[in-house]
């Protein structure tokens, strides 16, 4: 399970839009290679919509992810190969997110 998952369930599912924003969706994927980030996203859009601190929301993204890349990677290789892909979908949320 992953963290702060629950919280999907009270969460509007418009409010919810994948990886990426809904400038910038196409550009970023939900999916690197067999392993499935929509969970992860969703998660922290949701947190973002309940006003979750936003440095908290942002360390939730990360080890979901991390997490997510951890369960369901195939390989050694293509597990250590999506790390710094996910390190930069961190940093653009830190860096780049809504401040509220």
């Amino acid at each position: 399970m992953l963290i702060q998952e629950k919280l999907l369930e009270f969460t509007p599912k418009e409010q919810m839009n994948g990886c990426g924003s809904r400038l910038n969706g196409k550009l970023v994927p939900d999916q690197l290679g067999e392993v499935c980030f929509t969970d992860a996203c969703n998660i922290h859009d949701a947190m973002y919509y309940h006003k979750r601190p936003k440095d908290i929301a942002d360390q939730v993204f990360l080890k979901n992810m991390l997490l997510l890349n951890d369960c369901h990677s195939k390989s050694k290789f293509a597990k250590l190969a999506r790390i710094p892909i996910i390190y930069g979908y961190y940093y653009a949320v830190r860096f780049f997110g809504p401040k509220y």
